[in-house]
């Protein structure tokens, strides 16, 4: 199928003949694919599954079974209007210096993880996404010193991979433009979306911290996080 075919993939992890992580990253190995948002369907929602589901590309999950309004609030950052793109399979975005990108954390991210995890759970994963993305952040910064745009993009697409499962919608954005940048080779691009990235980076992982000290509770105990 042509590139904009599909908005958005609903991947099943566990499948006959190919299972949902060895499609992913056959899809994301195809230029046609590279951006298009796929989302991980699965009855298993533990750490390391949703880690394994990121590092394999996947945009975002849903766990079984599974329930309208999840579909929905998970599919809805693809779903939006957009500018008509020749790529045609992501969110409109702007470029660095254009446009405002989507607000740097969306607290209804966490709301919905706490369907799948109890709060104390959810602090632990979160703090450990939070630790991850710093150090990626970090490799990308080294990789645009040294001007080594394959690292530089292959950094971006992982980041972005996963931001967005967290509130970071901003993040997702500007990841996905930094690796368009380093792809391209355009060393002014790919600096200018550095400076982006490290501010929505600041911004969006400032408050993820601050709604982490609201998942302290005892499991059960979850409150909604809308501020």
């Amino acid at each position: 199928a042509p590139p904009g075919t599909y908005t958005a993939v609903l991947m099943d992890i566990q499948m006959p003949v190919m299972d949902g992580l060895s499609a992913t990253r056959a899809l994301r190995a195809e230029e046609a694919w590279r951006h298009l948002p796929i989302v991980a369907m699965t009855a298993n929602a533990t750490h390391s599954d949703i880690e394994a589901a990121f590092a394999a590309g996947m945009n975002a999950y849903l766990a079984k079974p599974l329930l309208e309004d999840h579909l929905w609030r998970a599919l809805a950052p693809w779903l939006q209007p957009r500018r008509p793109s020749s790529r045609g399979t992501e969110p409109d975005k702007a470029t660095a210096g254009g446009p405002a990108r989507r607000a740097p954390f969306d607290a209804r991210v966490l709301e919905e993880l706490l369907t799948l995890f109890d709060p104390p759970s959810l602090r632990t994963l979160v703090e450990h996404f939070i630790r991850n993305c710093d150090r990626r952040i970090a490799l990308i910064r080294a990789a645009v010193d040294d001007q080594d745009w394959a690292t530089t993009g292959r950094e971006a697409h992982a980041l972005g991979g996963s931001v967005g499962s967290f509130g970071l919608l901003q993040l997702n954005d500007v990841a996905q433009a930094l690796e368009d940048a380093a792809r391209a080779q355009d060393a002014d691009a790919v600096v200018a979306e550095l400076q982006a990235l490290e501010s929505a980076a600041r911004d969006g992982l400032m408050q993820l911290r601050a709604m982490k000290t609201l998942l302290g509770g005892p499991p059960g105990a979850a409150q909604p996080l809308r501020s």
